[in-house]
């Protein structure tokens, strides 16, 4: 079997390799953490960018990658009213009354926007990329999605920002947020318990000091009470090989 190469950026961003293939899911930063501008300047060859919302911290960082003619970004419809899907325009994500656009790109060539539904299924490069409906903790509004992405006999689900998850799926591995108000330990837990994946990495817990012990906790809860679960606290200078 093709091994498959994770690594993890910060906050929600991953960035998976499989055969001659690069996906990125969530390139973003904000001031505690995620994928930098250096370091997205150095991601050549991304085929495939998957945005599971459009917060800043899950894609400011996007207008840093390298460009090239084969790239695709993948969104729901809601996406492509702030995310320009062709030619050379500015880009503006999000609105503060007070200070003006917390973020403006500058004009660059962008790759084509691939729109994709919640349950709908693509497949790209021998990778199939299912869109899953998941709220975006209180929000419920707010358009989001996860994605369950199947990479030959392996699946990895990422899920942004969510922990309400609207449907039923088994993937492999779970990328999974512990650093919100209803995305905490005890809400993780119970869905790595209904999910029951072989490999858990949880993700996005430096948002606020209070958050920073979570990983750890949630480490232990799992592997008492679920102990055929392995948890893997990510570290940004690893890559793990699944």
């Amino acid at each position: 079997m093709e091994q498959v190469k994770l690594k993890y950026h910060g906050g929600g961003c991953w960035q998976i390799l499989y055969k001659d293939t690069q996906l990125l899911i969530d390139p973003g930063h904000y001031y505690y953490d995620g994928l930098k501008a250096r370091t997205a300047r150095n991601l050549t060859n991304i085929n495939i960018i998957c945005l599971t919302h459009m917060d800043f911290d899950h894609c400011n960082t996007l207008k840093f990658i390298p460009y090239y003619s084969e790239q695709i970004i993948i969104g729901l419809p809601e996406f492509k009213a702030k995310l320009p899907n062709k030619g050379l325009q500015p880009l503006v994500r999000e609105m503060n009354p007070l200070k003006g656009p917390l973020l403006v790109s500058t004009p660059r060539q962008t790759p084509e926007l691939i729109l994709i539904n919640h349950s709908q299924t693509m497949e790209i490069k021998n990778i199939k990329i299912k869109a899953l409906k998941i709220f975006h903790g209180v929000r419920k509004w707010f358009p989001h999605t996860g994605y369950l992405i199947t990479l030959g006999d392996l699946s990895i689900a990422h899920l942004g920002d969510g922990i309400k998850l609207e449907q039923e799926i088994k993937p492999d591995c779970l990328l999974i947020n512990i650093g919100g108000i209803e995305s905490n330990v005890t809400n993780a837990f119970k869905l790595v318990k209904k999910l029951s994946p072989s490999i858990v990495f949880p993700m996005h817990w430096t948002a606020c000091p209070l958050f920073y012990k979570r990983p750890y906790k949630f480490k232990k809860i799992i592997e008492t009470e679920l102990n055929n679960i392995k948890v893997i606290i990510p570290d940004k200078k690893e890559i793990y090989n699944l």
